[in-house]
């Protein structure tokens, strides 16, 4: 099983949660269909369905007939397991698919809640450390996440609601007068428990009343309060349709062809809940910080592609090849554009910083001749090295 746990991340539901739930409580297994990785049309593939254990968080692969195909060696987070989602037991991997039964499509829809989370332009210089308080929240994971620049009309139309209150215009040029860092966040009762991390709407209030929390930590008044959570589940609806949904106008995406500056966050980083460190890193250390940022989830041909270096692959992967693409399927990863911070850096100065920035694919290496690269501090293995920067691993 390529995938490592990582925190229980299943947890009872708090008690003051919709009593729709309760019964939730009490299921044993949760049941998805699932579809080997990869098939073609004309595979001749059995009905196959995951089964995952809510109590020792334990996975198998079942045949119709409840025959067992295979069963995971580790366990398996609840937050890891949706429709979408990849999941490699020994040298085979599966796309899970819908629920199989509504009985698993409510307890999944219980445990899995919604809530978006905005990272407001005055804290975007420590987006990192934000990003570091979430990862710490060990019920909730990062399901979504988009750099982007709103436009003055889109920001008019997220803002609808107060459009008619005296600090509108004000609220309007201050989410533009930067990027910010929308988010969705999954688990239970993700509303009410990133409101309590976010604390008061007022950052002073908050420095008095809730110290630890993001506001008072990062925030400057009621207004540059560092960030936004979803206050009900209608608002988290809207708010993540507006975000997220497959085209928005008006909103920058990050989608675009790779560059010499792109770079893949992988989901071995995610999983260990230190996307945060990384980003504080890039600010910190390297005088650089991301342009684009977007959570991804690579399907089997652009992990095949990324593995072997080849845009058109034609032969097989190799064992070696087999394993990066099987880290690559394991779970979102983040894609990157990084740029400079200095002022007076030209792109061509930071092409050449760049591969000091990132360190040798080998984090064993990395870690002898370039100490502070990020592969040297969050890279593990050959396969799980970090991140994946295509024309620098590729080209140089």
């Amino acid at each position: 099983m390529s995938l490592k746990p990582t925190v229980n991340d299943l947890t009872a539901p708090p008690k003051d949660q919709d009593s729709s739930c309760q019964d939730a409580d009490s299921l044993p297994e949760w049941r998805f269909l699932v579809s080997r990785v990869p098939f073609t049309d004309g595979d001749d593939q059995p009905a196959l369905q995951l089964v995952f254990n809510v109590g020792n968080s334990m996975a198998k692969v079942v045949q119709s007939d409840s025959q067992v195909v295979v069963s995971a060696k580790e366990a398996v987070g609840a937050l890891d397991v949706y429709e979408g989602a990849t999941l490699t037991f020994t040298d085979q991997t599966y796309t899970v698919g819908a629920a199989a039964d509504t009985r698993t499509a409510a307890a999944v829809a219980c445990y899995r809640q919604s809530t978006f989370v905005m990272i407001k332009p005055d804290a975007m210089q420590r987006a990192g450390e934000v990003i570091s308080r979430i990862e710490e929240i060990a019920t909730l994971r990062i399901a979504d996440m988009r750099l982007v620049a709103l436009q003055p009309s889109m920001a008019r139309l997220f803002y609808a609601e107060h459009s008619q209150r005296t600090f509108f215009e004000d609220l309007v040029s201050y989410v533009t007068s930067g990027p910010i860092l929308a988010m969705r966040l999954v688990g239970p009762d993700a509303i009410k428990v990133w409101r309590e991390a976010l604390g008061p709407t007022d950052s002073n209030e908050a420095r008095r009343s809730a110290p630890g929390s993001v506001r008072a930590l990062f925030g400057t008044d009621k207004q540059r309060n560092a960030a936004h959570g979803s206050d009900s589940r209608e608002a988290a609806g809207r708010e993540l349709a507006f975000f997220f949904k497959d085209t928005v106008d008006g909103i920058c995406s990050t989608s675009e062809p790779l560059t010499e500056l792109s770079c893949l966050v992988l989901p071995h980083v995610l999983k260990d809940r230190a996307l945060g460190s990384l980003w504080r890193s890039l600010h910190q250390h390297h005088d650089c910080t991301p342009a684009r940022a977007e959570l991804v989830r690579l399907n089997y041909i652009d992990a095949w592609r990324y593995a072997t270096a080849t845009l058109l692959p034609r032969t097989p992967p190799t064992p070696q090849q087999m394993d990066e693409m099987q880290s690559l399927l394991s779970g979102p990863a983040v894609s990157l554009h990084l740029k400079s911070s200095r002022p007076e850096e030209t792109r061509s100065e930071f092409l050449h910083r760049f591969k000091d920035i990132i360190g040798p694919r080998n984090p064993a290496k990395a870690r002898k001749a370039a100490v502070e690269s990020i592969r040297a501090n969050f890279g593990q293995t050959n396969t799980t090295s970090g991140v994946l920067c295509p024309w620098y691993d590729w080209l140089i």
